[in-house]
């Protein structure tokens, strides 16, 4: 991947922009003389931007950023202004599952807006949707750590590792991450009997 000079940017043929624009070669733009990029804005690979002559769908798209500071109860007071009070239809967040958490459990799936996190990857969201508890408002564009601690554990059974010390954070992402590479590794190893610390 490659990002954009801003002389090439400014060829695109923008309505706006901003400063310190991120934009990388391999993404889609459509209707550039619609659409207007603010500061510090970043899309990535395969990212397709398109804007018809009267919106999306003949809606304006508009962007309201807000910094939940990896807290839980700041990301909920801005949801809920979000929500409530810009009667916004759509979240694209949290960031971290921490954060997106008590986002859909008590704003977004109370609410029956729609929420997609591009990188919460807690089973607990998993559990929440088959439980009913997210409404069905909720979506990731990610795989949950499930998947990705199998994925770490056939790796380091691939690579011959049989004596593990793992060191974690201790949050959803690092407590989750430990107890999915260690339910796989242990399945993966059952025949090897491999020690285990952490």
């Amino acid at each position: 991947m490659a990002m954009l000079g801003r002389a090439e940017l400014e060829r695109i043929g923008f309505a706006a922009l901003g400063n310190d624009v991120q934009l990388s070669d391999r993404a889609s733009i459509h209707g550039a003389s619609r659409i207007s990029l603010g500061d510090y804005v970043r899309i990535d690979d395969f990212c397709v931007l398109s804007a018809g002559a009267g919106g999306i769908a003949g809606c304006k798209l508009a962007f309201d950023l807000r910094d939940a500071q990896s807290q839980g109860s700041v990301a909920v007071d801005q949801a809920r202004q979000l929500v409530d009070l810009k009667k916004t239809p759509a979240i694209i967040g949290g960031i971290i599952s921490s954060v997106s958490i008590p986002i859909v459990t008590s704003v977004t799936g109370p609410g029956g807006v729609v929420q997609i996190s591009p990188a919460s990857t807690s089973p607990t969201l998993t559990k929440l949707g088959n439980e009913g508890k997210s409404n069905g408002w909720f979506f990731r564009t990610i795989t949950s750590d499930a998947l990705q601690g199998t994925a770490a554990a056939k790796y380091a059974m691939d690579q011959g590792m049989t004596t593990l010390a793992i060191i974690n954070v201790n949050n959803d992402f690092g407590v989750n991450m430990l107890t999915e590479f260690r339910r796989a590794y242990e399945a993966f190893a059952a025949k090897q009997k491999p020690v285990f610390q952490g």
